[in-house]
């Protein structure tokens, strides 16, 4: 099933997914981000694939736990630029710089599993809620809230994780997919170490 499926069915329930569920999701869909990256082309060199679609209707979650990262049609190499017609991809989901018409590299999408990971661990939405231009001006304009602004109950280290994730500018941000999974897969041991 998709994740917005999961996410519609626990809206309905006023319920939320565990936060040891919502950091293993977070970091099975850092660790394909971070195969687009990294996989090689036809010259031998790595791809370096933005996947710039990344979205609840686009990870797969299996009974067993796997997740599935889909829908690549939107990936582009930093150096292939954007295509002609503007913006792609689904609104609440794009990075400031992609609802900038910028230039995107790996950051904008370690910004989207970043949105992905927040409306997960909190059972709310940030940006996806809001029509596409408040979406779009809310994503450009405004920080995302810390976690714990909502629920004090979260750890302080996902604060921490996701305000280096949701950065406006991108060079703040969080370099890559591996760098971000591999932060969220630490908070998930450190948690059950607890």
């Amino acid at each position: 099933v998709d994740l917005g499926a999961v996410q519609r069915q626990l809206d309905g329930q006023r319920q939320r997914l565990s936060l040891d569920l919502v950091l293993h999701i977070g970091a099975e869909i850092c660790e394909a981000l971070d195969h687009a990256q990294q996989v090689p082309g036809p010259d031998g060199q790595p791809m370096r694939l933005v996947h710039r679609d990344v979205t609840p209707s686009n990870v797969l979650v299996s009974k067993a736990g796997e997740i599935k990262l889909t829908d690549f049609g939107l990936a582009k190499r930093p150096e292939d630029g954007t295509s002609a017609g503007g913006l792609r991809g689904r609104f609440g989901y794009v990075s400031p710089e992609q609802a900038s018409g910028q230039p995107v590299d790996a950051r904008s999408d370690v910004f989207a599993v970043g949105l992905l990971v927040w409306e997960l661990a909190l059972g709310r939405r940030l940006y996806s809620g809001l029509a596409d231009f408040d979406a779009l001006r809310a994503v450009r304009e405004t920080d995302a809230p810390h976690p714990r602004d909502h629920d004090p109950t979260l750890p302080i280290e996902l604060d921490t994780i996701l305000a280096e994730a949701l950065a406006r500018d991108p060079r703040k941000r969080l370099p890559n997919a591996g760098e971000l999974g591999r932060r969220l897969r630490g908070l998930r041991y450190s948690l059950e170490d607890e």
